[in-house]
């Protein structure tokens, strides 16, 4: 099932309605309007939702790794019940440039799939803040309240949230890719990344590659990008906080995303050469 979520003015009045997903958030219902697809329960303890967000023209907003020119989209949970964990299934996004900064994110509108974890088989109660940010000329950040109650009787998919899950980047490991080759040496300004991987050519145009280190005091730059057959080279400076090497702590936990206009494909880890 479908339900409105009631945007309201800057300081966050509830609109109340029974048995209706609510929202309370900063005004901007010119620009952006979001409603909530409750879903269904894939299994007694997962249940599949999402956010439908529709932006005016020109406004867009970001994917999870946002680039140097984006904004990232956060989302509290904490003051649900029965909700052990959560994971947003990202749709491929689409890489924009502004003003000569890379950003990766979605125009005119996002579905955007959430997993949430039941502890157990009950209903969920989900009490939520998500923050992201929309952008045309000017940044607009958004605080989004959601108030709702995820049926644990409700087994019927919805036919849009499974089509956003079918735009997720691919899994190199179901694909059969194997582990990219890093190498790290001393940079003026950080560190270099040297990665190769082999990758055949995806559907698509405007080829890029998005690097996610997973310690998140670790900082990538937009990796430079050079196809050679199957296989691809890149370049990226890796800024990290602190004194631990980097070597000690990225090789296993960092992602890297291959991006076209058609396709998308996700490889986690690298073995360092």
């Amino acid at each position: 099932m479908l339900k409105r979520l009631f945007l309201c003015a800057a300081l966050g009045i509830a609109t109340g309605l029974p048995a209706t997903a609510q929202v309370t958030q900063s005004d901007a219902k010119d620009i952006v309007q979001i409603e909530f697809i409750e879903g269904w329960r894939s299994d007694p303890k997962t249940h599949i939702a999402a956010l439908d967000i529709t932006l005016a023209q020109g406004w867009k907003t970001y994917w999870r790794a946002p680039g140097d020119g984006g904004l990232p989209t956060k989302a509290y949970w904490s003051s649900s019940h029965n909700l052990a964990k959560t994971d947003i299934m990202w749709p491929r996004p689409t890489v924009f440039w502004d003003f000569g900064l890379r950003s990766l994110g979605y125009r005119d509108r996002l579905v955007l799939p959430i997993k949430f974890y039941a502890e157990n088989d009950d209903d969920i109660r989900l009490m939520a803040m998500v923050v992201m940010g929309i952008c045309k000329d000017v940044c607009v950040p958004i605080r989004a309240k959601i108030k709702t109650t995820l049926s644990a009787s409700a087994t019927e998919p919805n036919a849009v949230v499974k089509a956003a899950l079918a735009l997720q980047p691919k899994s190199a490991k179901a694909l059969g890719i194997k582990t990219p080759v890093c190498a790290l040496s001393p940079s003026e300004k950080g560190t270099k990344l040297d990665v190769s991987l082999t990758l055949p050519p995806l559907d698509g145009q405007n080829e890029a590659l998005v690097v996610e280190p997973q310690d998140t005091s670790i900082w990538a730059s937009e990796p430079k990008l050079k196809r050679q057959g199957d296989r691809l080279v890149a370049t990226s400076l890796l800024v990290a906080q602190g004194t631990r090497p980097i070597s000690d702590r990225m090789a296993g936990n960092i992602r890297f995303t291959v991006l076209t206009t058609q396709d998308a494909v996700e490889i986690n880890g690298c073995r360092l050469d």
